[in-house]
């Protein structure tokens, strides 16, 4: 214990840096290459959502698509990086005909009936053949899991992004304890995981019921949050998905959500809340849901 105490204490003091310390280290690691992580979706990479050691906080109603984007956000991510996908509400073969629909543009419900024909199977044939061994793509559907099996994991498979969905179903290791505690603790855990293996981790998290009243009229904001305020103190951006009624859409926006209607597509907000890193605002998407796919209509900072 005595050695522990000194080797804690060591590398306590081993942070401490002076004034001149500190930009010197600063000006050395801006002489370094970017190491965020890039998508190739423009709107989205500005904002600057998976440098290294960050926590970023994906929001939503159930139902509303937040599986859906961070399985397309974590697909992009794959192609240049390796990426742990952890979902405890859905399991893998699940997943994996998600994005085999967006890979091939095969409608979802035929690929979750079985009714696929010949030429549809040897368009997925095809589609594994080009991205096999071009994505560092890893499943879990793990079931109770604690925050220390979600470290083993990260131990193992060494991943840059993590994504945790969700994490109101990670299990407490302190049975009989509150939610907001064990939720304060969990967000705790992570964004330590996050700083100690320089991860970027991506937390689902559920709102409350509140912004379905009135037909979802009511814009989801960072009070909506179900659960612990602590999910927000400790991200570094976070972002809440909304899929407003297309009667209650602002004008900024109103033309993109009738284009939205006419093309069988839903209408949808990303409210950037918080940004330690950048620009706050909101980005208008669209998704094609038969095809699990994302689309990025011109930003919009203004927009409220």
């Amino acid at each position: 214990l005595k050695v522990q105490y000194h080797l804690r204490r060591e590398s306590v003091d081993a942070n401490v840096k002076d004034f001149s310390e500190v930009w010197d280290e600063t000006m050395q690691w801006l002489q370094k290459p970017d190491t965020s992580v890039k998508m190739a979706w423009r709107e989205l990479d500005e904002l600057g959502l998976f440098g290294e050691r960050m926590v970023t906080v994906l929001a939503g109603r159930p139902g509303h698509g937040k599986t859906d984007l961070a399985l397309a956000l974590a697909l992009r991510l794959s192609n240049c990086v390796q990426t742990y996908y952890l979902t405890m509400e859905e399991d893998r073969r699940k997943l994996m005909m998600r994005t085999m629909s967006k890979l091939t543009r095969i409608n979802s419900t035929r690929l979750r009936d079985r009714k696929i024909t010949e030429e549809e199977r040897e368009s997925l044939n095809n589609a594994f053949a080009l991205i096999k061994g071009h994505t560092g793509m890893i499943y879990d559907d793990g079931t109770r899991m604690t925050v220390d099996d979600i470290r083993a994991r990260v131990m193992k498979y060494r991943p840059r992004i993590v994504f945790i969905d969700h994490i109101g179903l990670i299990a407490d290791t302190h049975p009989g304890r509150k939610e907001y505690e064990r939720l304060a603790d969990v967000t705790r855990q992570l964004k330590e995981l996050a700083m100690e293996t320089g991860i970027t981790i991506v937390e689902l998290v559920q709102l409350n019921r509140s912004t379905d009243r009135n037909g979802g009229a009511k814009k989801a904001a960072l009070g909506d949050l179900r659960g612990s305020g602590t999910i927000e103190q400790d991200a570094n951006q976070f972002l809440i998905l909304h899929a407003p009624d297309i009667r209650t859409v602002p004008e900024p926006w109103q033309q993109m959500a009738e284009s939205c209607q006419a093309n069988g597509w839903t209408f949808m907000l990303i409210n950037v809340a918080k940004n330690r890193n950048g620009r706050k605002g909101i980005l208008p998407i669209a998704f094609d849901a038969p095809h699990m796919n994302f689309f990025a209509f011109e930003r919009d900072t203004q927009g409220g």
